[in-house]
């Protein structure tokens, strides 16, 4: 089975951009299957990798090898830019809410 006759590039870029569409397309998640809703959740990219090398390895392991590089660089770039984009909006939060409540707690001088 070769992939690119299955698919077009634009589910290939898909597949990198938009993961948990193209796997709810793909139909990759079953219901109550835990791996799969974990791996949708947390890393999908990786999730489509490890689906993606056991179907289409043999006709093109150019491409899984290229795909794999792709889904492990984009998930770290991805939970980095999350967790920075968390943390930014906690840091914030947490300014508001000195900002407002700041008549109940005067400023200490030691």
């Amino acid at each position: 089975m070769d992939f690119w006759t299955d698919h077009s590039i634009f589910f290939f870029l898909a597949l990198i951009f938009i993961p948990r569409l193209s796997m709810v397309y793909f139909g990759m998640i079953a219901s109550l299957s835990v791996g799969a809703i974990a791996g949708w959740t947390f890393v999908p990219r990786i999730t489509m990798a490890i689906a993606f090398s056991g179907m289409y390895y043999d006709n093109n392991p150019t491409l899984i090898v290229f795909f794999w590089i792709i889904a492990v660089i984009s998930d770290i770039v991805d939970f980095i830019l999350k967790f920075t984009q968390a943390r930014m909006m906690y840091l914030a939060q947490m300014e508001a809410m000195r900002d407002r409540y700041s008549h109940l707690f005067p400023p200490r001088y030691y």
